[in-house]
Parts: structure tokens; C-alpha cells; sequence
């Protein structure tokens, strides 16, 4: 397999110091005959968008990111909540707001 990296998902991460920066690009995935490797999923989707095109449909998402937060115990994982935020809370109510904080930020 050959990694082709699309320049267009050139991205600087933005969670690295900025006296190390780290960049990342998303690569496609090709055969040695240099054909789409079709258990790729990109391959996959940009397969599916053109069948979806031609039948008229626009495909549209809004990801979302969901995770937990896990409080951990002499330093071993616990399954006790570190966050007690709701969903769409906007004040900060627990320990884990540096945490969502960097992430918001990170994101935007």
C-alpha cells in the first residue's frame, strides 16, 4: 500500500507547544499499481458522495465530539465520572473545565 497525503487536509496541531509544532496531513490510500485502494474509506466515501451526487442528493453531517472524562486512582484508571457537567452546560461546575476548555480551544 502507498500513502498519497492530500495537501488540502494540511493541518498545524494546535494541542502541540509551539516550539515543537507537529503538522498532520490525511493520506489516501493506493495500490502499488497506483489505483485507489478500495477498502480505504476515504475511497469509500468519495465513492459513495459521487453515486450520491448523481442521484440528486447532497450529503451533509455535523459531527460531534463525546467522550467521558475518567477519574484515575494512584494512577490507575477508575470508572468514577472526573466531569458532572450536563449536556450544554455552560458553566463550569467541576474539575475536568481546564480540560473541556483546552478542547474547545483546540477545536476552534
Amino acid at each position: 500500500m502507498l500513502l498519497k497525503p492530500d495537501p488540502n487536509t494540511y493541518a498545524i496541531l494546535p494541542w502541540r507547544p509551539q516550539d515543537l509544532r507537529v503538522a498532520r496531513f490525511i493520506c489516501d490510500v493506493y495500490t502499488y499499481g497506483g489505483k485507489p485502494f478500495e477498502g480505504d474509506p476515504r475511497f469509500v466515501l468519495k465513492r459513495t458522495l459521487e453515486e450520491a451526487k448523481k442521484m440528486g442528493f447532497v450529503f451533509n453531517t455535523g459531527p460531534e465530539c463525546e467522550f467521558f472524562l475518567f477519574k484515575t486512582r494512584e494512577g490507575k484508571p477508575t470508572t468514577e465520572f472526573q466531569d458532572y457537567g450536563g449536556y450544554f452546560d455552560l458553566a463550569p461546575s467541576d474539575l475536568a473545565e481546564d480540560v473541556r476548555r483546552d478542547i474547545v480551544l483546540a477545536l476552534t
